[in-house]
């Protein structure tokens, strides 16, 4: 029997996603793309548009939409700065009738990163705006389109939450990802990142990371990992790594050697390895759960959810061939053939090279 809950045919026919928290917005299409079912059928019958893009126009999006979807019921179409599409009056009428004439076959998400304005005239969001000016109410298209379109439109705004409102959301947060965290903790960390969430997640998977899951953080862990207005920090840098944002990383890694020593760094990197070649074995014999790799790789399901999600990236042969260089790297530098730093910028290059 078809799980109804986790099915294509679930999804509305058009999603409006907008606001400034950019993870928010991150992660609520992630969870529409895991309502679209089996990923390696998803793949396949999904399909991603930036309409800030110089070469994207409505013709495109059209064509997306009505393509029909592959062995499965529906397809998706997720068009990035929605409201780029709109400027032009004629590109604006083609748009919405477009969306007024979309198959059922397809689920459409609209995202638009805004920005909030907190007074003025237009007090209210930049782009998909909706105020009040002299009486008159000034409405974007879009909006528009979508409050009238009938119970197959979702609107949904993913606003960055009150800064006195950001310790619950640290607190949450770190329950979510399995940890705990004291009061006083998440409001010396809440004073740090401010209301940036995209920030605090990150902060948070390094602090559960340095407790190991084991204890409360408390306000002497913020103290010995956060640093105010951000902190390049091994985490990130290894992530970019492992997803094969090798800018990202060489950026990270710079800043890194600026305030650590090499031989850490280094065993950070062949840590994440090891767990993300013993994930992608796990997944080529069929064990797919975060608990289940976690049980594996001793260590809690969250982390080991984004060992998973990085070994889906990689073939197991591959994996095997990044980890014998990293123990080259360990003879040379042994060796006294490279310098570790050296030879951490350059292993980082040729990640980059062969993503």
């Amino acid at each position: 029997m078809t799980d109804t809950v986790n099915s294509p045919d679930t999804l509305p026919l058009v999603t409006l996603l907008f606001g400034d928290d950019h993870q928010a917005l991150h992660d609520r299409v992630n969870s529409l793309i895991e309502l679209m079912g089996d990923p390696s059928m998803a793949d396949m019958n999904i399909q991603r548009l930036d309409g800030a893009a110089s070469n994207t126009r409505v013709e495109d999006v059209r064509t997306a939409a009505y393509t029909l979807p592959f062995l499965t019921s529906r397809r998706m179409v997720i068009l990035e700065n929605s409201a780029s599409l709109m400027k032009a009056d004629s590109a604006r009428e083609k748009f919405l009738q477009m969306l007024g004439s979309l198959p059922e076959s397809t689920a459409l998400v609209l995202v638009q990163d805004d920005t909030w304005l907190p007074s003025g005239n237009q007090r209210g969001w930049k782009l998909i705006y909706d105020y009040k000016d002299k009486g008159k109410t000034k409405i974007h298209p879009l909006l528009e389109w979508a409050r009238v379109a009938g119970p197959k439109t979702n609107i949904e705004i993913c606003r960055l939450p009150a800064l006195n409102a950001m310790p619950g959301w640290i607190t949450s947060e770190v329950k979510r990802q399995g940890g705990r965290i004291t009061p006083q903790a998440a409001s010396a960390l809440a004073a740090i990142i401010g209301s940036d969430t995209g920030q605090g997640r990150q902060e948070i998977t390094k602090l559960l990371s340095y407790v190991d899951f084991k204890r409360p953080i408390e306000p002497e862990d913020i103290h010995e990992l956060t640093a105010p207005g951000g902190q390049a920090d091994v985490f990130v840098m290894v992530d970019a790594l492992a997803m094969g944002d090798a800018r990202q990383a060489l950026r990270h890694l710079g800043r890194l050697l600026e305030e650590q020593d090499a031989i850490s760094l280094y065993a950070m990197v062949v840590r994440q390895y090891r767990m993300i070649l013993m994930a992608r074995e796990a997944l080529q014999n069929g064990v797919t759960s975060d608990t289940a790799v976690g049980q594996l790789l001793g260590i809690h399901p969250f982390p080991a959810s984004k060992a998973l999600n990085q070994a889906r990236r990689y073939s197991l042969d591959s994996l095997k061939r990044i980890y014998h260089r990293l123990l080259e790297i360990d003879r040379m530098t042994k060796t006294g053939q490279i310098e570790l730093e050296v030879a951490l910028q350059a292993f980082v290059a040729e990640m980059g090279r062969s993503a």
